[in-house]
């Protein structure tokens, strides 16, 4: 098949992707390449001096901008394509989203859009956005089908209206040749200079609030109070300000309790060396992040948000704790890092999990068989339409 993925953001252009949403795009693009696709992925340019288009790995790339142009080069380039397109995979709400929907029910090629967060609900002082989401969700629904990649997303979309047999659950995945368990755990924290000699709880994301970086914050001399052969491992970016913070209680708390390791380009060799994983996000679809702690065996520890409810069964794939509760994420890392058959237990279940229904490439296949349901034996080609309904002259 040949799939034509909206992406809306940089593509190989940078060290690493912006945002989650951006990275699982382009997990599942390498993976349906390997499947033997064809793709064509539409990104946005990091610059004026961008290049237009380029063929990455065998991977056809077109690159648009400025964002005031985004609706004419996307017209551009499907209509360019319009006669071998089978199916247009599109992420995000974006008004990008709602005009690709229009141009491709006008051309007849099958849509995937893939709601990766749940939305806000409008109170009634918003009310001119509640007639702009009504607007939206009329557009929306000509999608021939909505990815939700959790149940929160699907039961959102099931309540705004939303076609129920045009929703299909296929979650986000995790390349687990990547996100590895370590057999010998010891060597590779003296590779990456961790202590061997005490236990790691892992903080990894970046420092801003949304993340719940604030709450790791506010839990941690409650662990390392309860168990004081703990370390705070932190990677990932952030402003001055939340680096500062993390300093200043490491300071207050009179030093070596607290590692930071700042942005690194793979995760993984410190997800695999950590013995518990924090994630106290405070809104998520399905996190990558938690996904590959899970992969790599960690005994994760997540708010009961989102997609996590859907990934973590307590005491059996990790443990869960009320949302921006930080004493509740310190006693649950807390048990952990006190019971170590507890936690083998739960990193095992979890990894095995993601081994069963997350990996990649199984995801991959399932988003093949969508894409391979939409071609209708009687969908006409955008030419047939035109001719049909007089817009061409036959020859």
């Amino acid at each position: 098949m040949h799939i034509c993925m909206l992406l809306l953001a940089k593509y190989c252009e940078d060290s690493q992707p912006i945002t989650g949403v951006d990275l699982q795009a382009i997990t599942q693009i390498r993976a349906l390449k390997d499947a033997g696709h064809d793709i064509t992925v539409i990104a946005k340019k990091r610059s004026l001096t961008s290049k237009f288009q380029e063929i990455i790995d065998d991977i056809h790339v077109y690159r648009i901008g400025p964002s005031g142009t985004y609706w004419l080069w996307i017209s551009l380039i499907l209509w360019r394509l319009r006669h071998n397109l089978h199916v247009v995979h599109i992420l995000g709400q974006r008004l990008p989203t709602l005009i690709t929907l229009i141009l491709c029910r006008f051309f007849a090629i099958p849509t995937v859009v893939k709601i990766p967060i749940s939305r806000s609900r409008f109170t009634w002082k918003q009310f001119y956005r509640g007639l702009a989401r009504k607007l939206e969700n009329l557009i929306m629904r000509q999608a021939s089908a909505y990815i939700a990649i959790s149940a929160e997303i699907a039961a959102q979309l099931a309540a705004e209206g939303y076609y129920p047999d045009r929703i299909k659950r296929v979650p986000n995945g995790v390349d687990m040749k990547q996100f590895f368990t370590a057999a010998e755990k010891d060597a590779l924290r003296g590779n990456l200079g961790l202590p061997v000699d005490k236990k790691i709880v892992l903080y990894s994301g970046r420092l801003i609030n949304r993340k719940g970086f604030d709450l790791a914050l506010a839990a941690w001399p409650r662990i390392q109070a309860a168990y004081p052969a703990a370390r705070l491992v932190v990677i990932g970016g952030g402003s001055k300000k939340s680096v500062g913070a993390l300093e200043q209680l490491e300071a207050e708390m009179g030093g070596n309790t607290i590692i930071y390791v700042g942005s690194v380009p793979d995760p993984a060799p410190y997800l695999a060396a950590a013995d518990v994983y924090l994630f106290p996000s405070r809104r998520e679809g399905l996190p990558n992040a938690l996904l590959e702690a899970m992969s790599c065996g960690c005994a994760c520890v997540a708010a009961d948000i989102g997609g996590c409810v859907d990934l973590i069964t307590a005491d059996k794939t990790g443990l869960l704790f009320p949302a921006e509760d930080a004493e509740a994420m310190a006693a649950a890392a807390v048990r952990l890092l006190r019971d170590e058959s507890l936690a083998q237990m739960v990193g095992e279940s979890a990894h095995a999990l993601i081994a069963a229904e997350y990996e990649i490439h199984s995801v991959a296949q399932r988003l093949a068989a969508l894409y391979r349901s939409l071609q209708a034996p009687g969908r006409k080609p955008f030419e047939d339409i035109c001719l049909k309904k007089g817009f061409l002259d036959k020859e």
